[in-house]
């Protein structure tokens, strides 16, 4: 909306439902190019002269934890391309693993090729709701406005590209991502994890902080306290007491740290149960075109499907091999050889060979059971690598 519109300026808030309802028009005819002759982009363009005359060009950095479709109630209002836009110079986008609830499911910022979409029943991505649907449905209303649409248009928007995207997966479910969860009782939280890493990017690139800032930050939350923080779900009816633990020493043996719904309410849980057996309209993008199909969709409470081409954070395998209780199923038909050295490959501390070595026919069991290589004991982050360069950040 802001790449279309721009931001409003200082006394027009009044024009914002406006403005969203132009928006919205423009999503729906599918973001015809502004200069085309399509109404809701002439609409768009002549609002935009009219009344939003501060425009915003780019953002410089984002980091998102999490990204999700949790818009309307008994129906999906995702639009197509809301997720594509060249508008931010850097996004960092962190995504759960274990979020498992249907109103919730990961909207990735990059397209899925057709390489990578995965037949049914298996764990790699097909589209964010054509896994596991039972029937397509579409009215013969739509239909005739599809077939009227790609008759009549004769231009197309280009997918703009984001100059740098980088989508890594990191354990835990939406909360522990992007926060929400309470803190532990030793103040801490699995959502610094990826914290860290959004933190570590923005310096790379520049972003400015207050001095001692960010210091102060990574010392109220070290690496290892962070990644062994709890994890929950929410459609859990457990509610779980995590094991005690050092915050510098790692543990000699696996430790619990599932915490189940944490301190919600069994009614909280049972309601997002009441909507994981409900069969929701949801709309999603045929990929091969760019136009929408709806499909009926219970959830059920499935595991999120994963892009084969995922990339995955080293705290995944380190919770893996730490955490008795820490077992993803959308994990056991993935390559996790590749993504074990994708994830470890950029830190010095670390020698190839031996991950390379290690990462042959790797499973979660291997990760789980061999405490034998020495690696295991040293916590690889990036954050930490900015602050041992310069102590003033």
């Amino acid at each position: 909306m802001i790449e279309l519109l721009g931001l409003v300026n200082s006394g027009l808030e009044d024009m914002a439902p406006l403005a969203w309802r132009i928006y919205t028009s423009w999503e729906y005819a599918g973001q015809p190019v502004i200069h085309s002759e399509n109404k809701t982009s002439t609409m768009a363009k002549e609002f935009k002269e009219i009344f939003f005359s501060y425009r915003c060009k780019s953002a410089f950095y984002g980091g998102c934890g999490d990204s999700v479709n949790s818009v309307g109630i008994l129906w999906d209002r995702m639009f197509p391309y809301t997720i594509k836009t060249a508008n931010v110079d850097h996004i960092r986008h962190a995504i759960s693993i274990d979020e498992k609830r249907s109103k919730y499911k990961q909207q990735l910022f990059s397209p899925i090729e057709s390489s990578d979409v995965g037949s049914k029943g298996s764990n790699t991505y097909s589209s964010p709701i054509s896994y596991g649907s039972f029937t397509s449905v579409r009215s013969l209303v739509d239909i005739l406005k599809r077939f009227v649409e790609r008759f009549n248009r004769r231009k197309s928007r280009p997918l703009p590209a984001i100059n740098d995207l980088i989508e890594v997966y990191f354990p835990g479910n939406h909360g522990d991502i992007g926060g929400g969860w309470k803190a532990s009782s030793d103040n801490q939280v699995l959502s610094s994890v990826s914290l860290r890493w959004m933190l570590a990017h923005a310096i790379k690139y520049g972003v400015r902080f207050q001095p001692q800032s960010i210091s102060q930050w990574s010392s109220d939350h070290p690496p290892i306290s962070s990644f062994l923080s709890p994890n929950h779900d929410i459609l859990s009816f457990s509610s779980k007491s995590p094991d005690s633990r050092s915050d510098i020493v790692l543990p000699e043996f696996p430790i619990k740290l599932f915490a189940g719904r944490g301190e919600e309410s069994f009614l909280y849980v049972l309601f997002w149960w009441i909507l994981e057996l409900i069969p929701f309209l949801r709309i999603t993008e045929i990929q091969e075109d760019g136009y929408w199909k709806r499909a009926f969709v219970p959830n059920l409470g499935k595991h999120r499907v994963l892009p084969s081409t995922s990339l995955f954070h080293w705290s995944v395998f380190y919770r893996l091999h730490y955490a008795a209780d820490y077992n993803p199923k959308n994990l056991h038909n993935l390559s996790l050889g590749e993504k074990f050295i994708e994830s470890l490959m950029q830190f010095k501390i670390f020698k190839f060979n031996e991950i390379y070595s290690y990462s042959e026919n790797l499973t979660v069991k291997k990760i789980k059971n061999d405490w034998t290589p020495r690696f295991w004991k040293k916590v690889p982050d990036e954050l930490s690598e900015y602050l041992e360069k310069d102590a003033n950040l």
